[in-house]
């Protein structure tokens, strides 16, 4: 195991590397969950895998619903405000290989201590994390695999990749790489929970998310690139 801290700043990124939305995706074949908002009614509960899978979306805490009071792309984003969490049984992503993982996330205030609003990704059964909290990092089967991760900002919105290439993990926030690991092992993100680590009600994200995509077997971002610009293709 190795993890290596990458000094950056949050901000315009380098180079843009793959799609950026559109009209198609080069790699949907690869895409096992996506789920977005985009223009969802305020207060609707209608969540939805658009991926070619159509994996079954459900709350499993709290009562998140599609909001029109943060957007990044539309008219609405995914409320995952006080301690509310979307699921999908998702038996397709398992990563043997290369993987890009990511989203856009709106924060509502930093933590100061504990786990508030840590988890931002939890897999039931391989307990597999997004974990940009005080003991910030990445973890797979309980072990911390990137260190050094720097919090998301606050009050605006981010986007977060987690990609593999042969066994680097990258870290980037806004396009900017800001932290490397080394795991070559099996990546399991089946039985997703996207907001918070169920079983505690202390570990919670708090705040706003949209375009949470999984591409399997294709590290998208593998330097420095430009954020998406538009909402993820569905095709």
């Amino acid at each position: 195991m190795q993890f290596t801290s990458l000094n950056g700043m949050y901000g315009p990124a380098k180079k843009a590397i793959g799609e950026t939305g559109g009209a198609s995706d080069t790699y949907w074949d690869n895409v096992t969950l996506l789920i977005q908002s985009n223009n969802e009614p305020d207060g609707s509960t209608n969540f939805v895998d658009y991926s070619s899978y159509a994996h079954t979306v459900n709350t499993t805490k709290g009562a998140p619903t599609h909001s029109t009071a943060q957007a990044i792309f539309g008219s609405s984003s995914i409320d995952l405000y006080t301690s509310k969490a979307i699921g999908a049984v998702d038996t397709d992503s398992i990563f043997e290989g290369d993987f890009t993982v990511e989203a856009w996330f709106y924060c509502v205030g930093l933590p100061s201590s504990g786990n508030a609003f840590s988890y931002l990704l939890f897999s039931n059964a391989a307990k597999t994390y997004f974990y940009p909290a005080p003991t910030r990092g990445y973890w797979i089967n309980n072990v911390k695999y990137i260190a050094g991760v720097p919090v998301l900002p606050a009050e605006q919105w981010s986007h977060l990749a987690l990609t593999r290439e042969g066994s680097t993990l990258r870290h980037f926030i806004n396009g900017v790489q800001l932290a490397t690991g080394t795991y070559a092992g099996s990546a399991n993100f089946t039985n997703m929970n996207l907001g918070r680590y169920v079983p505690n009600d202390n570990a919670a994200f708090n705040g706003y998310v949209d375009q949470f995509r999984m591409t399997k077997d294709v590290a998208r971002y593998t330097e420095d690139f430009t954020p998406p610009t538009q909402a993820f293709p569905t095709s």
